[in-house]
């Protein structure tokens, strides 16, 4: 094939150039599709060493990422970067925002939601029919943006934030009773520092901090309802920026 012909770097370059800006935050070239002999790539040693050696092991996308997430660079401290910031190119990792499909995912994980199956075909414009369009279609059609957009260019929306603190889809996910996930674990720890420890590892995959413990054990005493309180401290972490972030 001529896209990945020996004689052709450019597409080893592509692929990685992508690869390492998903997994960093941040690629080689960017804007991220926009390289070429014209363009000066940030250590290009790192990425001719990459390129090769993906193109030597016949395009192997297992060989890239294990390659990759065993690097030191990968390995470093997320920490969020802004224009003013001048320190050398990859010395952290930055969080991304996740794609419409991932934060999806993320939230019907969390809320233990399955996806519903499409409803009767509904008669269009020129009696046409149509299937109503999923939730999940729903949703990608709310979040989704290019992913070649750099992650400066990705901002929210103000129906997205609506979305995210009035959609009855999260807010009938988080009650603190029944079945729920939050249900569960407010039955089954009594503690409230071991309920706050198990809602922060199922919503953001780790431990609160000791600031953040005496916050929420400030709020649960303010409130004096726990399940209401827990509630409440399960939908701020959802509409939190790291929750909408690949961290």
């Amino acid at each position: 094939a001529v896209l990945t012909a020996k004689d052709n770097p450019w597409f080893a370059k592509a692929l990685v150039n992508r690869i390492w800006s998903e997994l960093l935050g941040e690629g080689f070239y960017m804007p991220i599709d926009d390289i070429g002999p014209e363009r000066e790539a940030s250590f290009p040693e790192v990425l001719d060493l990459l390129s090769n050696g993906f193109s030597a092991n016949d395009y192997d996308l297992q060989w890239l990422f294990r390659t990759i997430v065993n690097t030191q660079a990968y390995q470093r401290q997320i920490r969020a970067r802004d224009a003013s910031d001048v320190s050398l190119p990859f010395a952290s990792a930055a969080p991304t925002r996740l794609r419409s499909d991932q934060l999806y995912n993320a939230l019907t994980g969390v809320l233990g939601l399955t996806e519903t199956a499409n409803r009767r075909p509904q008669r269009g414009g020129g009696g046409m029919y149509r299937l109503p369009q999923s939730r999940r279609g729903q949703f990608a059609a709310l979040f989704g943006f290019d992913p070649s957009t750099p992650q400066a260019d990705i901002t929210g929306s103000v129906p997205q934030a609506l979305f995210l603190m009035n959609s009855p889809l999260i807010n009938n996910g988080i009650r603190g009773q029944g079945n729920t996930r939050l249900g569960r674990i407010l039955n089954k720890f009594d503690d409230n520092d071991d309920a706050l420890g198990e809602l922060y590892l199922f919503v953001l995959s780790r431990e609160p901090s000791t600031r953040e413990i005496k916050i929420a054990k400030e709020y649960l005493a303010e409130v004096g309802n726990r399940r209401e309180a827990f509630e409440d401290l399960m939908w701020s972490l959802l509409n939190s920026s790291e929750f909408l972030s690949k961290r």
